[in-house]
């Protein structure tokens, strides 16, 4: 019984977080951004945000395969190799909304972040996300091994932010630094607070998620 709740409230969230992105995303390709990401078309593609909430939202449309499979055939084991995949997106959209939350938020004001579809990709879709895979999403238990698949995302970001705004630069084709994170010429100390609270979360997600969802579903 319990089983089939959470696995039917598995089903809503994850559809709903899917939904969002894409709604999103025709927002992006036809009226474009708004807040701080005024941009339209493939230009959103630049920011995390987009590219870990359009990460999370394919790990979503696939685990809502899982969630009809449990619904028709009354279970559905989530292979452990997806349910790392999953984490790791959990992960990468649990950065952007504190990162959002706590940094960008008490400098610029909260406006700009929940502004038109980015109250989605910056609060609403992270936050379903997060319960989602902590409470509800399969009963695989989580390896520490895990905690470096998630932080793969953060690590490639930070190496394709680092090469298009530090080493190209803007003036010869390069990225803008739109998230200031080479204010002052710190970009190392902006590198080490990401990394350390991308670390925190992975750690705790993963914690949340072996306790409660495999608590309640194994």
């Amino acid at each position: 019984m319990l089983q089939g709740i959470t696995n039917c409230l598995s089903l809503i969230y994850n559809l709903a977080i899917a939904a969002f992105m894409v709604k999103s995303l025709v927002g992006f390709f036809t009226v474009g951004g708004s807040g701080n990401m005024q941009v339209k078309k493939k230009r959103a593609l630049v920011f995390f945000t987009v590219q870990s909430n359009l990460f999370m939202a394919v790990c979503s449309a696939v685990m809502l395969f899982f969630n009809v499979t449990a619904l028709l055939r009354g279970g559905a084991q989530v292979p452990y190799w997806f349910e790392t995949v999953k984490f790791t997106a959990t992960v990468a959209v649990s950065v952007t909304l504190f990162v959002v939350m706590l940094v960008f938020a008490p400098t610029t004001g909260l406006k700009p972040m929940i502004d038109g579809d980015n109250i989605f990709l910056h609060l609403i879709s992270p936050v379903l996300a997060i319960v989602t895979f902590m409470l509800f999403d399969g009963s695989v238990r989580l390896a520490p091994s895990a905690l470096a698949f998630a932080m793969i995302p953060v690590f490639a970001y930070a190496v394709l932010y680092f090469i298009m705004v530090i080493i190209v630069g803007e003036e010869k084709g390069g990225w803008s630094d739109f998230y200031y994170f080479n204010k002052g010429g710190k970009w190392y100390l902006s590198a080490l607070g990401v990394f350390g609270m991308a670390l925190t979360l992975a750690f705790l997600i993963r914690v949340g998620h072996n306790a409660l969802a495999c608590g309640l579903l194994g």
